[in-house]
C-alpha cells in the first residue's frame, strides 16, 4: 500500500466504532445505493446494517440486498427483516406492477405473500402474491380480509380444507367470498345439522345466515314428511330418541308418561311391526330408568363415603390453590402439615381410597403449582426490577446532550426492554394488582421516554437539516463573493488572495449540504471561481509590482514637497501656519498611498521623507493638540448627552421626557466630530436608553388604553341608567337618581379623546331631558307671564312687519340671522372664541337679540349674562363631570324649547305695504322698552328666545322708519361712532409694547419680559402681573357690556368694526390669562 494511501482519510462509515458508523449511514446521501449495499451486506455490527437498509431509497436496493443474502441469511437477522418488512409495505402501495410482481419472488414467508395479497393497491401484484400461496390457512386469510373482492373469491375457490370454508363463511369481510364458501360447503354436502345452526347463529353476514336456515328447513322438512306417513312411528322413534339420550331420571318417567298418553290416543289401525316396535322403545325406556335409578342410589351412597373422606383435604387442596404472593411458601408449609396429620380410615371404600388417592394428587399438583407460582413471581418481581432499572437509564440517556452515545445507547436498552416485557407478560403467572400496577407505572415511563426521544430525533433530524441549510446558504453567499470580486473592478491584491485562499479551504472541506444537486452545483461554481479568481491574482500581482516601482517617483515628489515645506524656497513667500498643516497633512496622506515600493529602494526615500516630516512637525503639534482637545470637548457633550438620555430613560413624564429625548437626538447631529469607536459606543448607549423609554411609553400607553376602556364602559353604564329615568313617574325621585349619577361620573377616570366628546354629550343630553321635564311644569305656572312679553313683542313688530319672506321661518329654524347677540338684549360680539364661548348662549336659531336704546342695560338675570366675556368653557371636554346641584341642575344649558303656553308665538304675516309710523314713535318704542324691563321674569330659556325677538323687532323699527330715529340713541350712525370709540378704548389696553412686537419671535418676546422683570427686582419695586391681568379683563368686560347695549349694527362698516372689536378682545384676553 502507498503512503499515501495509509495517510488518506478513511470514510466515517468504515470507522471502528459503530456509533459513528450509524451516524455517518444516516448522513449519506439518498443516491449512495452501493455504499448502502455494501455496508447492509458486509458489516458486522447488526444495528449499522439496519441502518443502513433503513436508508435504502427504493425498491430495487431492496429487492438486490434480499436476493444478495439468499435462503443462507440469518432470518432474525434485523436487517433482514427489517428489509423484508420494508419490501412489503412497499409491494402494497406499489404503483410499478410489473417491477412489484418481479420483487415478490424475495418474499418467501406466506405470511407476507398473504399480507401483500390482501392489502396491494394494484391488482395484479395481489393476484400474483395469491398464486404463490399453497396454505389453506393463509388462503382462508386473504378471503377472509381481503380489499378485493375478486381476490377474496379466488382464494375461496383455491381452498379445499372444510373448516377454513367455514370459518370464511362465517368471518368474512366479503360478503360474495362469504356466499361463495357457503355454497361450496351446501353443494359438498359434508356439512351436518351443527355446522349449519352455527352459521345461522354466528356469521357476520345476513345472506349467509338466511341461507344455512334455509338447508336447515328444507332437511326438517323432509324428515318430517317420511314420518307422518305410517301412524305412531313418530312415537316409536321419539321413544326410541328418548331412551337412548335420557340422562335425568325425573325427565324420563315424564316422557314415558306422555308416550303413553300419545300412544292411546293414536287413531286407526296400528301395525303389528308398529304395536311390537313401541313396545321394544318402552321396555328400552323402562330398563334405562331403572338402571338410572340404582346409579343414582350408588351415586349418593358413594357421595357420602367421598364426602366424609374428601371434606377436609378437598378444603386444604382448595386453600393450596388459592395462595398467592409472596406469602404463598409459608401457607403452603402449613398446609401440607396439617396433610400429613389426616388420618386414613382403614375400612374405607375401595371408591373413597381413590377419592382420597385423587384428592392427594390433586394437593400435590395444587402445590406444584403454588411453588411455580410463586417462582414465577420472584421472577417477575425480578424482572420488574430490571425493567425499572433499564427505564431510569432510560430517561438519564434521552436528558443527556452526547447524541452519539444516545442513539447507541437507545437502540440496546430499547431491545433489554422489549425483552423483559415479552418475558414478563409471556411468563404465564397470573396477574396480580401489585404487579399490573408497577408494570403499567413503568410503561408510562418507557412511552414518556420513547416520545422524548422521537422528538429528540426530529429536533435532530430538523438540526440537521437547519445546518445543511446554512451551509448552503454560507457557501453559496461564498461562491456569489468570489464571483462579485471576479467582476470588481476595484479589487485589491490581498482581497484576491484571501478570496483565494478561502475558496480553497472551501473546496477541500467542503460541509455536508441538502442535496447531492447542491454538492456538486457549488463544487462547480467555486472551482470555476478559484480558477479565475487565481488568474486575477497574478494580474494583480504583476500590476503591483509595477505600482511599487511607479511609487517610487512618487516618494521622490513627497520628499521634495515636504522639504520645501520645512524650508521654503529663497524669496518664497513664508506660508501661514493653517497653510502649513492643510499640506502637512495632505503630504502624510499621500505618503501612505504610495508607501509601497521595493524594500531596497525605499528605506533611504523613508529616511529622507522622516527628516523633513520631523522638521515640520513642531509647527503643526499645536494645531493637532486643539483639535484633539476640541473632540475631548466634543466628547465630553456626547457622553453627558447619552448621561442625561439615560437618567431620562426612567422617568414617568411621557410628554416632556419624549419631547426632551427627541431634542437631545436633534443636538447629537449637531455636536463635533469624535473618534469613530468612541462614537458608536455612546451611539449605542443613547439608543438603548431611547428604546428603553419609549417601551415602557408603549407599555404604559396600553395599560392605561385599558383604563380608558373600562372608564368609557362605567360612563355608557350611567348614561343607560339616566336614559332609563327619561320616562320615570316619579319625577321627584329621578331627580335625585340624576344628581346621584352625576356625582358617580365625577370620581371615573378620562376615557380616550375621540370618544369624549360624544359620551359627554350623550350624558348631559340624558340629564337634560330629565331637568326639562322639572322645568316644562314651571313653563306651564309662567305661561301669564310669558304672554305678557309675548304681547310687547308682537306690540312692537306690528310697528314694522317683517317682509314676507321672512314671515314662513319658524324662529326655532333661523340659521342665517345674526349670531352675536345673547339672551336678554346683550350682544357677544366676539363670537367665535373660547372665551365668547361661555357668554354666547343663543338657541339653536342662532338669531340674537339686541336692545337698541342705548339706556338699556342688559338684564342678565340668567347665568350666559352674568358670566364674563373671556371666561373658559362650561363643561370640559369628556373628562369634566356634569354639575347638576342649585341652579345649574334646574336650568341645564342647551334645552329645547318651551312648549304649550311657554312657546314662541308665531310672527304676524307681513303687511303688503309699510304702515305709516306715528309721529311719536320714538316715544312709543321707548315706553314699550320701558314696559319689557317691568314686565314679570319667565323661565331663562323662554326669555333668551323672546328676548332675541324684541332686538330683532327693535332693528326692524329703526330701519323700516330711520329718519324719525336720526339724531337720537336709535341712530346707527351714532352707534357706529360709539362702537368705533369702544374699539380704540380696548385696542388701548393692549400693551404698546405687545403691538410693537407683531414680527418678533416668541424667544426675543420671553427675552424682553426676563429683562423686564429683572429691571424691577433691581429697581425694588415688585410688579404685581396678576392684578394687572385681572383688571385689564375686567375692562374689556365691561367694554363687552357696552357693546351689548349698542344693539345689532348693520353693514359693511359694522362689521369691520366688529372684526376689529373682537381681535382686540381676544388679544386682550391672551395677554391676560386667568
Amino acid at each position: 500500500m502507498k503512503l499515501l494511501e495509509r495517510l488518506r482519510a478513511q470514510p466515517a462509515w468504515q470507522s471502528d466504532d459503530p456509533a459513528v458508523r450509524v451516524g455517518a449511514v444516516r448522513d449519506l446521501p439518498e443516491d449512495a445505493r452501493d455504499v448502502l449495499l455494501e455496508i447492509a451486506r458486509g458489516d458486522p455490527d447488526p444495528g449499522v446494517r439496519r441502518a443502513a437498509v433503513e436508508r435504502m431509497p427504493d425498491l430495487a436496493t431492496l429487492v438486490a440486498f434480499l436476493r444478495d443474502a439468499g435462503e443462507a441469511g440469518d432470518a432474525s437477522d434485523d436487517a433482514r427483516v427489517e428489509a423484508i418488512a420494508a419490501v412489503r409495505d412497499t409491494l402494497i402501495e406499489a404503483a410499478d406492477a410489473a417491477a412489484a410482481v418481479a420483487a415478490l419472488d424475495v418474499l418467501v414467508d406466506e405470511r407476507d405473500l398473504a399480507a401483500v395479497a390482501r392489502a396491494a393497491e394494484l391488482e395484479a401484484v395481489a393476484r400474483a402474491a395469491l398464486e404463490r400461496l399453497s396454505g389453506d390457512k393463509m388462503l382462508a386469510a386473504v378471503a377472509r380480509r381481503a380489499g378485493r373482492a375478486e381476490i377474496a373469491l379466488d382464494a375461496v375457490a383455491r381452498l379445499k380444507d372444510r373448516d377454513e370454508l367455514l370459518s370464511v363463511a362465517v368471518k368474512a369481510d366479503d360478503k360474495a367470498a362469504a356466499l361463495a364458501a357457503c355454497e361450496r360447503l351446501v353443494d359438498g354436502g359434508g356439512l351436518d345439522d351443527a355446522a349449519l345452526e352455527t352459521m345461522s347463529r354466528q356469521a357476520r353476514h345476513k345472506g349467509v345466515a338466511r341461507r344455512a336456515r334455509a338447508v336447515l328447513a328444507a332437511r326438517s322438512e323432509d324428515r318430517a314428511s317420511d314420518v307422518a306417513a305410517v301412524p305412531g312411528v313418530d312415537l316409536c322413534a321419539a321413544l326410541e330418541t328418548r331412551a337412548a339420550a335420557v340422562t335425568s331420571l325425573e325427565e324420563g318417567r315424564k316422557a314415558l308418561d306422555d308416550a303413553v298418553q300419545r300412544w292411546a290416543g293414536v287413531d286407526g289401525p296400528i301395525e303389528p311391526a308398529v304395536a311390537e316396535r313401541f313396545a321394544a322403545a318402552r321396555r328400552a325406556l323402562e330398563d334405562r330408568l331403572l338402571a338410572l335409578d340404582a346409579t343414582a342410589v350408588e351415586a349418593q351412597r358413594a357421595a357420602a363415603e367421598r364426602t366424609a373422606a374428601e371434606s377436609s383435604r378437598a378444603a386444604l387442596c382448595e386453600r393450596v390453590e388459592a395462595l398467592e404472593g409472596d406469602a404463598a411458601l409459608d401457607g403452603l408449609r402449613q398446609a401440607r402439615a396439617e396433610w400429613e396429620a389426616l388420618a386414613v380410615d382403614p375400612d374405607a371404600s375401595g371408591e373413597a381410597r381413590a377419592v382420597i388417592e385423587s384428592l392427594g394428587a390433586r394437593f400435590e399438583r395444587a402445590a406444584a403449582a403454588c411453588e411455580a407460582r410463586h417462582a414465577a413471581l420472584q421472577r417477575r418481581h425480578e424482572r420488574l426490577r430490571k425493567l425499572d432499572a433499564l427505564a431510569a437509564e432510560i430517561e438519564q440517556i434521552v436528558t443527556g446532550e452526547d447524541e452519539s452515545e444516545r442513539r447507541v445507547r437507545w437502540r440496546a436498552l430499547d431491545a433489554a426492554w422489549r425483552r423483559e416485557i415479552a418475558a414478563v407478560t409471556g411468563d404465564g403467572a397470573p396477574p396480580d394488582p401489585e404487579t399490573t400496577v408497577a408494570l403499567a407505572e413503568l410503561t408510562r415511563r418507557k412511552a414518556a421516554a420513547d416520545a422524548r426521544h422521537r422528538d429528540l430525533e426530529v429536533g435532530l433530524k430538523a438540526s440537521r437539516d437547519k445546518e445543511r441549510q446554512r451551509n448552503l446558504a454560507r457557501v453559496g453567499k461564498l461562491a456569489d463573493g468570489v464571483e462579485a470580486a471576479i467582476t470588481n473592478e476595484k479589487l485589491t491584491l490581498a482581497e484576491a488572495e484571501r478570496q483565494l485562499r478561502v475558496v480553497r479551504q472551501a473546496l477541500e472541506k467542503l460541509p455536508p449540504l441538502p442535496s447531492r444537486r447542491d454538492h456538486d452545483q457549488l463544487t462547480r461554481r467555486l472551482k470555476e471561481g478559484a480558477g479565475t479568481l487565481l488568474g486575477k491574482v497574478r494580474e494583480l500581482r504583476d500590476f503591483a509590482d509595477w505600482q511599487r516601482w511607479a511609487n517610487l517617483g512618487v516618494q521622490e515628489e513627497l520628499c521634495q514637497a515636504l522639504e520645501a515645506l520645512a524650508s521654503p524656497p529663497e524669496g518664497a513667500p513664508e506660508p501661514t501656519d493653517a497653510e502649513v498643516v492643510r499640506r502637512f497633512t495632505e503630504l502624510m496622506k499621500r505618503w501612505r498611498e504610495a508607501a509601497d515600493v521595493p524594500q531596497d529602494k525605499g528605506q533611504a526615500l523613508w529616511e529622507r521623507f522622516k527628516k523633513a516630516h520631523d522638521a515640520v512637525y513642531p509647527r503643526c503639534e499645536p494645531f493637532f493638540a486643539a483639535q484633539r482637545q476640541e473632540r475631548e470637548q466634543s466628547l465630553a457633550r456626547y457622553t453627558a448627552l447619552v448621561e442625561e438620555a439615560e437618567r431620562l430613560s426612567e422617568s414617568t413624564d411621557w410628554l416632556k421626557t419624549a419631547q426632551r429625548l427627541t431634542a437631545l437626538q436633534a443636538e447629537w447631529k449637531t455636536l463635533g466630530p469624535v473618534p469613530r469607536r468612541e462614537q458608536q459606543a455612546l451611539w449605542g448607549r443613547l439608543r438603548q436608553a431611547c428604546s428603553r423609554f419609549f417601551t415602557r411609553r408603549k407599555a404604559d400607553l396600553a395599560g392605561r388604553k385599558q383604563e380608558w376602556s373600562a372608564n368609557y364602559e362605567k360612563k355608557e353604564a350611567l348614561c343607560v341608567r339616566v336614559e332609563a329615568l327619561l320616562e320615570a313617574e316619579d319625577l321627584k325621585a329621578a331627580i335625585e337618581e340624576v344628581k346621584q349619577v352625576q356625582r358617580e361620573w365625577k370620581t371615573i377616570g378620562p376615557v380616550r379623546r375621540n370618544r369624549s366628546d360624544a359620551i359627554w354629550h350623550r350624558f348631559r343630553q340624558a340629564c337634560d331631558g330629565v331637568f326639562d321635564r322639572l322645568n316644562e311644569g314651571a313653563r306651564r305656572a309662567a305661561a301669564d307671564r310669558i304672554a305678557v312679553r309675548e304681547a310687547l313683542c308682537a306690540e312692537l313688530e306690528a310697528l314694522a312687519p317683517p317682509p314676507a319672506a321672512a314671515v314662513a321661518e319658524p324662529e326655532s329654524g333661523s340659521t342665517g340671522g345674526d349670531k352675536r347677540a345673547s339672551a336678554e338684549g346683550g350682544v357677544v360680539e366676539n363670537a367665535g372664541t373660547a372665551e365668547s364661548a361661555a357668554v354666547e348662549t343663543t338657541e339653536s336659531s342662532g338669531e340674537a337679540a339686541a336692545e337698541s336704546s342705548g339706556e338699556v342695560a342688559a338684564e342678565s338675570s340668567g347665568a350666559a349674562a352674568a358670566e364674563p366675556a373671556g371666561a373658559a368653557p362650561t363643561e370640559p371636554s369628556g373628562e369634566a363631570a356634569a354639575e347638576s346641584s342649585g341652579a345649574a341642575a334646574a336650568e341645564p344649558s342647551g334645552e329645547a324649547p318651551a312648549q304649550g303656553a311657554g312657546a314662541e308665538t308665531a310672527v304676524a304675516p307681513a303687511a303688503e305695504a309699510v304702515p305709516a309710523a306715528p309721529e311719536d314713535l320714538v316715544r312709543t318704542v321707548r315706553e314699550i322698552q320701558e314696559k319689557w324691563r317691568r314686565a314679570p321674569e319667565v323661565p331663562p330659556d323662554v326669555k333668551r328666545k323672546l328676548a332675541a325677538r324684541f332686538g330683532r323687532a327693535i332693528s326692524r323699527v329703526v330701519e323700516t322708519h330711520a329718519e324719525q330715529f336720526r339724531g337720537t340713541d336709535y341712530d346707527p350712525a351714532q352707534r357706529l361712532k360709539q362702537f368705533e370709540r369702544l374699539c380704540k378704548r380696548v385696542e388701548a389696553l393692549v400693551s404698546t409694547q405687545s403691538r410693537g412686537d407683531a414680527d418678533v419671535s416668541p424667544a426675543e418676546l420671553l427675552a424682553r419680559k426676563w429683562r423686564t422683570q429683572l429691571a424691577a427686582n433691581t429697581m425694588g419695586v415688585r410688579v404685581d402681573e396678576e392684578a394687572k391681568r385681572r383688571a385689564a379683563r375686567e375692562d374689556v368686560k365691561r367694554l363687552q357690556a357696552e357693546r351689548r347695549r349698542l344693539g345689532t349694527l348693520t353693514g359693511s362698516e359694522a362689521d369691520a368694526l366688529q372684526a376689529r372689536f373682537q381681535r382686540a378682545c381676544d388679544r386682550v384676553f391672551r395677554e391676560n390669562p386667568a
